[in-house]
């Protein structure tokens, strides 16, 4: 018999087939105990032998799966409160609306990456802030290093709200 892939294996075999450590947030296969250990994408590939499928599905998303006992809305995203992508322990799994999630990453990657200040290319007596917003580049011009830096930090303090909406940073 062939195996199929991609087909949706029921929230009752998976509890069957996975154990859940909600502490630790490992999820590890019952029959031969063995860890589950996620790919560059943060997948894993899950095999029902059974039935002869294959699903692949991103671990936080199988975490929260596993946790609630139901399969988690397309339209919601797993945020993990403490920022931390390896860690989805119960505590620390939230589902959020898609466009929310979005919003919380892109703020991340501002403070992270993006937010930055710099002398103008063309005229050295002007300053640039660069950022992003609903994916979108944007540059705010600047005559003054001063009101640039008050700027940079407005936008850093909206980032920080956004993120802190959500998540709990140690």
């Amino acid at each position: 018999m062939e195996t199929t892939t991609e087909k949706a294996i029921p929230v009752s075999r998976l509890l069957e087939l996975l154990d859940y450590n909600k502490e630790t947030g490992v999820i590890s296969v019952k029959k031969s105990g063995r860890k589950l250990i996620p790919d560059e994408s943060g997948s894993v590939t899950i095999y029902d032998p059974v039935h002869k499928v294959k699903r692949k599905i991103k671990l936080d998303n199988l975490a929260w799966t596993l946790l609630h006992q139901r399969e988690l809305p397309n339209s919601y995203r797993i945020l993990h409160k403490n920022l931390n992508l390896e860690d989805n322990s119960a505590s620390n799994l939230l589902a959020i609306i898609r466009n929310e999630y979005s919003k919380v990453t892109e703020a991340i990657n501002n403070l992270n990456n993006y937010l930055k200040v710099q002398i103008h290319p063309t005229d050295q007596y002007k300053y640039v802030m660069h950022y992003r917003i609903q994916g979108v580049d944007r540059k705010e011009t600047y005559d003054d290093i001063n009101r640039a830096r008050q700027a940079e930090n407005e936008m850093k303090v909206y980032f920080v709200k956004l993120i802190n909406r959500y998540a709990i940073t140690v």
